[in-house]
């Protein structure tokens, strides 16, 4: 954040952009030794006054301030959810829904989807039942043209969801393998960005029908906060059109094994828009 997006006076030339030590301690109303301390990760207690008012100064939002008094106040890990199963009441919300929705689970498994995403996004052919590996494979860097921000942002959500529990080998297990096997993921975690994934934009380029624009919206179960829901909606003609077409061809038995959004995917000449809004 520059100093005079916080108020400040520009001042002299620095050497580096953004606020400096004493502009933010004194923005939070604290000494600056102190701020220093903490900064350093010294052996130092904040309150959790204190780390709100450093937090608001930054400007940080709803979830990078959850993420930063996780760490601050060094937290207990949550506990993993006992168990990841849908519960019926979400269930059944998955079966009135006209439009294509999904549950994921704390490290983002594929727990359960309705028909309109099934035919859709062809999920119960989908390679790995976890979204964000999935989101790595070479079928979703060919599905999504926008892939590089849509993928920065869905890592800074599951690192903000996972902050109490990144320890948890269970949680661990994925984030290790990811590291290992996809270099652009080991380089967007470490960059410790911290997102949300409350709503957004996709563009996708199916290969049966052209590109799809729509939106999403996540929300998460009162009873069950280790389950997330995933909805898709669109108000474009075009896209309705095409999904109403993918709809179709679902019904009619054309989505096989064999033949499928993945299949198709995995190679390079089908990837070809047939049409584009």
């Amino acid at each position: 954040m520059s100093p005079t997006a916080a108020g400040l006076p520009s001042g002299k030339r620095r050497r580096t952009p953004g606020l400096r030590r004493e502009e933010v301690a004194e923005l939070a109303g604290i000494g600056t030794a102190w701020y220093t301390f903490l900064e350093q990760g010294r052996d130092v207690h904040p309150s959790e006054g204190a780390l709100r008012r450093i937090a608001r100064a930054l400007r940080l939002s709803e979830a990078e301030k959850t993420y930063f008094l996780d760490l601050a106040m060094e937290r207990a890990p949550r506990r993993r959810a006992p168990e990841e199963a849908v519960t019926p009441p979400l269930l059944m919300l998955l079966e009135k829904l006209s439009c294509p929705a999904l549950v994921m689970g704390r490290r983002w498994d594929l727990l359960a989807f309705n028909e309109e995403a099934n035919a859709v996004l062809n999920l119960e052919f989908i390679p790995d039942r976890n979204l964000l590996r999935s989101l790595f494979s070479v079928q979703e860097r060919r599905l999504y043209p926008n892939w590089e921000p849509m993928v920065r942002q869905h890592v800074a959500a599951f690192r903000a969801q996972n902050a109490g529990c990144i320890a948890d080998p269970w949680i661990a297990e994925v984030i290790d393998e990811l590291r290992k096997r996809h270099p652009e993921f080991s380089e967007f975690w470490a960059q410790h960005e911290v997102g949300e994934l409350g709503s957004g934009h996709e563009t996708l380029d199916p290969p049966f029908v052209g590109q799809l624009h729509w939106s999403f919206v996540c929300v998460v179960s009162s009873d069950r906060p280790n389950l997330t829901m995933k909805v898709h909606y669109s108000d474009r003609i075009e896209t309705h059109e095409r999904v109403e077409e993918l709809y179709r061809q679902f019904a009619n038995g054309q989505h096989t094994t064999e033949q499928n959004l993945w299949t198709a995917l995995a190679t390079p000449v089908a990837t070809a828009a047939v049409a584009s809004d």
